[in-house]
C-alpha cells in the first residue's frame, strides 16, 4: 500500500472540488475594471445581443416574448443571449407578476466610452496631422504650377 500524505489529499480534493464546483474557483469573478470591460466587449461582440441592446434602447421595458420578435431564433436562444448581456452588466431584470422586464444599463456602455475616448482623441491628433501634411503638399504642388506656368 502506498504511503498517502495529508498535502497530496489536499491537492486532490482541491483539483476534485474545482472541477465540480466552478464557481468556488471561478477566475472571471474579479473587481478589475478591466475585466468587466473584457465582459461588455465580449457581450458586444455578437450581433444578435446588439440587435437585443438596440431594441430596448427604442423601448425599455420588454419582456422576453417582446424581445424574441427581434431575432430569428428561439425562445431559449433569446434566453441565452440576454444571460449574456445580464452577466456583462449591461441590462437589468425586474420581476413584475410573472413577467420579467428587461431594462438598459447605461454605466457599462459609459466605460467603454471612456476607455475608447483616450483612442478616440489619439486617432483625431493624427488624422490632423495628416490633413495638414496633405494641405502643405497640395499647395506646395500649387506654387511649383504656378512657377512653372510663368514665362
Amino acid at each position: 500500500m502506498l504511503p498517502i500524505s495529508v498535502a497530496s489529499c489536499r491537492l486532490v480534493i482541491f483539483a476534485y472540488n474545482s472541477f465540480l464546483c466552478p464557481l468556488t474557483s471561478d477566475l472571471l469573478v474579479t473587481y478589475n475594471v478591466r475585466v468587466e470591460l473584457e465582459h461588455v466587449f465580449k457581450a458586444l461582440a455578437d450581433h444578435h445581443r446588439r440587435r437585443l441592446l438596440d431594441a430596448l434602447s427604442q423601448r425599455e421595458g420588454q419582456t422576453l416574448t417582446e424581445l424574441c420578435a427581434y431575432l430569428p431564433m428561439t425562445r431559449y436562444g433569446v434566453m441565452k443571449h440576454l444571460n449574456v448581456l445580464e452577466e456583462a452588466g449591461l441590462i437589468v431584470t425586474r420581476k413584475v407578476g410573472r413577467e420579467k422586464l428587461h431594462y438598459l444599463n447605461p454605466e457599462p456602455l459609459q466605460s467603454v466610452a471612456s476607455w475608447l475616448e483616450g483612442y478616440r482623441r489619439l486617432w483625431s491628433e493624427r488624422m490632423d496631422r495628416l490633413e495638414d501634411l496633405i494641405n502643405r503638399a497640395h499647395t506646395s504642388e500649387q506654387v511649383k504650377e504656378q512657377k512653372d506656368a510663368e514665362p
